[in-house]
């Protein structure tokens, strides 16, 4: 399996991880840290509990530059969409646009930024795909709809 695949996969179980932390941290901490402590001593309950201290710094770490990294992805953020058109046959072309604001030089401006790609039928969502089905040519898909692209905050 190619590296980029695991990686995907990694950032995938910590992002579970990190969104279910504080349920993890509380059982472990309640159910497990006593069970180990039964089964293996009190020295071993200590040991868990010091790694359990380590991970959820590290968690707590992960989950506060997601808050901030999600912060500055709304604040950035104006509008986005994405638009799938069909083509002919089995193509279908997606169209992902967004209204960015951006300092550059100390100047806030708004950028439209546009992304094309052809897919297959089969990868298309379930909406756009019942919406074909019946005659559509073209499926829009709102993401984020935030201030106007006039607007400069």
């Amino acid at each position: 399996m190619p590296a980029f695949i695991w990686v995907g996969l990694a950032l995938a179980g910590l992002a579970v991880a990190a969104y279910f932390w504080d349920e993890i941290r509380e059982w472990a901490q309640s159910n497990l840290a006593d069970a180990i402590g039964s089964i293996l001593g009190a020295e071993a309950k200590e040991a868990f509990l010091d790694m359990l201290i380590d991970v959820d710094k590290v968690m707590t770490s992960v989950r506060r530059t997601a808050k901030k990294v999600w912060q500055a992805v709304r604040e950035a953020l104006i509008s986005a969409a994405v638009f799938i058109e069909k083509r002919s046959g089995n193509t279908y072309i997606k169209r992902m646009a967004a209204f960015i604001r951006k300092t550059v030089e100390g100047v806030r401006k708004v950028y439209r930024t546009v992304v094309e790609e052809e897919i297959p039928f089969d990868d298309l969502p379930d909406t756009a795909r019942a919406a074909f089905m019946r005659g559509s040519k073209q499926e829009v898909l709102q993401l984020h709809a935030g201030a106007s692209p006039t607007n400069n905050r």
